[in-house]
């Protein structure tokens, strides 16, 4: 079956963009059981293998789902690990700003952008790989018979779960968690802002090896640097509009002004260090 007739037989459900869900990986202070741990608002998932996962609920808002997910977070002291993931909602069954059929192409074309804007794992046993995202690259590398192999547990920069789940961004430092989650937010659901970034991401249509220079070079690249710009600002003004509180807004301004306005990413200062 082509992917657009997966889609359109039910892997996306028509929803009213607004609400947001998150998850990071974490590695919890102290040992858990495996199982599903529910949380003042979400829930933990602890599996025998692989990373402890804090899911927070759908929430009506990045403002709600940002302090949902900071009070369990809370409660489950960690160090956060792996990656932010972003779900929304698919989209109306319609051919708009907000139909289904334009939030997967664009959440498809601000993808690597993000993934470049957001790179951190550059190292393997504390060397680097010559990769700003090695966990991104992971995905890039892998032969077409490897994911025909393992579809049904492969995980996508852009996936159709119902909802739009969107895995670009690596583990960030400190609170820098919440950044990715306001930024594709804003792109998907603020229409403004969904346009801009549209506009932003059209010269890189039909670059060759997009995802891979994303997760080799980050926004040393002059291209994705450049949409990248563009992106966060849209997004910037996009929360703005939306009445997103100041710490948040500040946080994004932030993250603008550290990396992506001087063509870095988080990744940098790792590489640096190292």
């Amino acid at each position: 079956m082509r992917t657009s007739a997966l889609v359109a037989s039910g892997a996306l459900t028509p929803a009213r963009p607004g609400f947001i869900g998150a998850e990071v990986d974490l590695v919890p202070a102290q040992r858990l059981a495996a199982g599903r741990v529910p949380l003042r608002h979400g829930f933990l998932e602890v599996r025998p293998s692989g990373p402890v996962v804090l899911s927070g609920p759908p929430s009506p808002g990045v403002a709600v789902a940002l302090t949902r997910m900071t009070a369990d977070l809370a409660l489950v002291p960690g160090t956060l690990t792996g990656g932010v993931r972003v779900h929304l909602e698919a989209g109306l069954d319609e051919r708009g700003l907000l139909g289904l059929p334009r939030r997967w192409a664009l959440a498809h074309a601000v993808a690597p952008v993000l993934a470049a804007a957001f790179a951190n794992s550059p190292l393997r046993d504390g060397r680097p790989t010559g990769w700003r995202s090695r966990r991104q690259a992971s995905r890039v590398l892998p032969a077409a018979a490897d994911v025909a192999a393992h579809l049904g547990s492969a995980h996508f920069p852009v996936s159709a779960r119902g909802h739009l789940a969107i895995d670009v961004a690596d583990a960030q430092p400190g609170d820098g968690w919440q950044v990715p989650v306001a930024v594709i937010s804003a792109l998907l659901d603020e229409p403004r802002a969904a346009v801009q970034a549209l506009g932003a991401v059209e010269p890189l249509r039909d670059q060759p090896g997009l995802w891979e220079r994303a997760a080799r070079d980050g926004l040393s690249d002059p291209l994705l640097a450049r949409a990248a710009r563009l992106c966060f600002v849209a997004a910037y003004e996009g929360l703005a509009r939306q009445g997103v509180a100041r710490d948040t807004r500040d946080a994004v301004a932030g993250f603008l002004d550290r990396y992506v306005m001087r063509a870095r990413c988080p990744a940098d200062d790792v590489l640096a260090s190292a």
